[in-house]
């Protein structure tokens, strides 16, 4: 199979990737995952990790979901991309030029990507009726390339130059996933007052759970040429009966501002606070200071405000750990 730069699996003409065997394999979760070839460019690599799993469990979960709301980055489709945030080749580090296209075989939906991939790579996909091919492009020309070893090494050199020998190493930098699970539900409080405790059930096990917020203090960012003064109160909250290890509570932390409430959309930060432009108006988005798992803030609102209201929006849960995964060291033609 020819492989192209652009990613586009069911390209014809121009010029194709020279191909190195490589014959790497690694599960991710219960997802197998195979890494048959890596194709070099001048500009840099490619390579197609392809996806299998459990057919039953597949099956389970498309009765569940139905295919046309299936998305591709739900964590909870076995058959979902890697959450990739760098790759390194032979210690040579991409951070900012790692992009991927991705394509997914069903056996009621018939794609010619589909037959592609099967002649390809028939000993891995041949008799499978579901799989995936996450098609990554690793780009070292306007990325940083570092060499352990060596420190910063130029750019713009050739492929050929970079990596002369036939022995390569593959690391993949996968970060944590979790899944999302909305949830309604809000409670107010006057300035200075307590916050009456808040009553939901747990999306997951329908538990019913009580959450307590408890106020610790007003915060507001300056008003400016471009922004009206915001105010938001933070918290601290507590979960009773607790919450499974590692799950957390989202609370809504934006809000769209009137038009006339700001005189440009130029983007403002300060400590946990940010504002971007919008078609009807700037969202200002207000994140906690410290980022601790029992911590929230109300919706941001313009000015001194009265009355604050708690938004609570989602239980977000685990999913998948951060791995990093090191592949082979050799590939030939």
């Amino acid at each position: 199979m020819k492989v192209y730069w652009d990613g586009d699996f069911q390209r014809q003409g121009g010029e194709a990737g020279r191909a190195y065997w490589a014959g790497w394999k690694f599960a991710y979760g219960k997802t197998r995952c195979f890494v048959p070839f890596l194709y070099r460019f001048s500009q840099g690599f490619v390579l197609d990790i392809l996806l299998t799993a459990d057919p039953a469990e597949l099956r389970a979960y498309y009765a569940k979901h139905p295919p046309h709301e299936a998305k591709n980055d739900d964590p909870a489709n076995p058959l979902t991309p890697l959450p990739l945030q760098k790759a390194e080749i032979t210690g040579y580090a991409c951070e900012d030029g790692l992009s991927y296209t991705f394509f997914r075989a069903v056996p009621w939906e018939a794609r010619p990507e589909t037959a592609l991939l099967r002649k390809a790579y028939p000993g891995i996909l041949k008799h499978r009726r579901f799989f995936a091919c996450q098609r990554v492009k690793i780009s070292f020309t306007d990325a940083q390339m570092r060499r352990k070893e060596r420190g910063l090494m130029p750019l713009g050199r050739k492929m050929t130059e970079l990596f002369p020998q036939k022995t390569m190493g593959l690391t993949l930098y996968l970060n944590p996933t979790v899944r999302f699970f909305p949830l309604t539900g809000e409670v107010s409080a006057e300035t200075g007052g307590t916050v009456p405790p808040l009553r939901f059930a747990n999306p997951l096990t329908g538990r019913e759970h009580t959450l307590s917020i408890v106020p610790e203090g007003a915060r507001t960012v300056p008003k400016t040429p471009s922004t009206p003064e915001l105010t938001v109160l933070a918290a601290k909250y507590e979960v009773a009966p607790a919450l499974p290890k590692g799950a957390r509570l989202q609370f809504r932390s934006s809000a769209t501002l009137p038009r006339e409430a700001a005189l440009g959309h130029r983007p403002v930060f300060a400590p946990g606070f940010g504002i971007i432009g919008g078609a009807d108006g700037p969202t200002v988005i207000i994140a906690t200071a410290g980022g601790g798992p029992d911590e929230c803030v109300s919706v941001p609102a313009i000015g001194k405000a009265e009355r604050y209201t708690f938004r609570l929006e989602g239980l977000t849960v685990p999913y998948r750990p951060k791995a990093v995964v090191t592949l082979g060291k050799k590939v030939r033609r």
